[in-house]
C-alpha cells in the first residue's frame, strides 16, 4: 500500500495504451514489489519491479522536493494512491 503523507495533488488517470493491430498493448507497471527473504543466515528485503499491466498514470507533487512525479501503475498498486477513475 502506498503511502500518502509526503504527497500532495495525486491524481489516478487512465494509462496509455498502444495498438499492434490484434490487441491493445499496455505498459508495464513501475512499481516495486518488496518482500522478506532469509538466506544462508542473511535476513533482509528483496525488491523487484511489478511487471503487471499498468492500467493507470498516478501524477503526484512531493511535499519534500516540490518536484511531479508520474509512474505507469496496474490497478493494484494504483488503488493504494486514490480512488480508481471508472
Amino acid at each position: 500500500m502506498a503511502t500518502t503523507t509526503n504527497w500532495t495533488n495525486i491524481e489516478v488517470t487512465h494509462g496509455r495504451t498502444e495498438w499492434n493491430g490484434t490487441r491493445i498493448l499496455f505498459h508495464q507497471c513501475q512499481a516495486r514489489d518488496t518482500r522478506p527473504i532469509s538466506r544462508y543466515g542473511w535476513y533482509g528485503v528483496e525488491s523487484e519491479r511489478c511487471g503487471s499491466d499498468a492500467h493507470y498514470l498516478v501524477t503526484r507533487t512531493s511535499l519534500v522536493t516540490g518536484h511531479t512525479y508520474t509512474d505507469q501503475m496496474c490497478p493494484r498498486h494504483a488503488q493504494g494512491w486514490g480512488s480508481l477513475p471508472t
